[in-house]
């Protein structure tokens, strides 16, 4: 059998998948070959280089060989990864071609996430052989050919400003995590960039802040939920991240000029 540890222009050293408990810590010592995570499921965090990076469902990050680092999950919504130690004469070559450096150690998946199945047939023949033989290799040629796609893929779309990008991603996250009680810095933290600079960007992009935007996004919701259900006003408060009935009722009538409760019955007699 071949051994997929064995050759000299790409070599798997190791392998493996965990979904993480919340407390679970990684210290990555100093290695002399390249680690690559994915992260499958949930968020969590690493500490590269002296930067932190908050990671969720669908990002790469990278730890190059000779590199310390510290990650761990989320403590309300911890990971799961897969991981692949590897080296070889076109490892250099692989991270550049992701755009990975020092300065920026982090890929995106695209939504369709097919790289995602990719490393899952790494780790899944790995598990079922119990060894990094030549199927375990190709399978890695297979994810490395999917990173090559993606990122020529992205540099034939139009050029989108790091500012613009952030802003998108900073929505993306209000989107999918409206309903807990998330805060400026939160959202900063998603994106990588500082709770100011993301006001700034804001500012310029939307023509309002972070905090604005947050809470005229859960409003909005706040309406869907008060006409298409019979929710509770305590309820509804609770879905849109608000713990006390009594701030998100306040919150509420400043936006939309009424109480939750007038606004339901508004919407009954207007049939809206």
């Amino acid at each position: 059998m071949f051994d997929g540890s064995k050759c000299e222009e790409l070599r798997i050293l190791e392998c493996g998948r965990e979904k993480c408990v919340p407390e679970k810590q990684i210290c990555n010592k100093k290695k002399p070959y390249h680690l690559v995570h994915y992260v499958t499921a949930g968020k969590g965090y690493a500490e590269i280089e002296g930067k932190k990076y908050a990671l969720r469902k669908g990002d790469l990050f990278f730890i190059k060989e000779n590199t310390a680092a510290l990650y761990y999950p989320d403590k309300e919504n911890p990971w799961s990864y897969i991981w692949v130690g590897f080296a070889g004469l076109l490892s250099d070559s692989i991270l550049n071609k992701c755009g990975i450096s020092p300065q920026n150690p982090i890929f995106k998946d695209d939504p369709q996430e097919e790289l995602r199945e990719d490393f899952y047939r790494i780790s899944n023949h790995y598990s079922k052989v119990g060894k990094l033989d030549f199927a375990c290799l190709g399978y890695f040629y297979v994810a490395i050919s999917t990173i090559s796609e993606i990122v020529s893929a992205r540099e034939k779309q139009p050029l989108v400003s790091a500012k613009s990008r952030h802003v998108h991603e900073a929505c993306e996250y209000i989107a999918n995590n409206f309903q807990f009680p998330i805060t400026v810095k939160d959202i900063a933290n998603s994106v990588c960039i500082s709770p100011n600079y993301l006001a700034n960007i804001f500012l310029e992009e939307l023509s309002c802040s972070p905090k604005q935007y947050l809470t005229k996004y859960r409003m909005d919701k706040a309406c869907t939920y008060l006409k298409a259900s019979d929710y509770s006003i305590k309820d509804v408060a609770l879905g849109v991240g608000y713990k006390e009935q009594l701030h998100f009722s306040s919150e509420f009538k400043k936006v939309m000029g009424v109480s939750p409760l007038n606004y339901r019955k508004q919407s009954l007699t207007n049939g809206n």
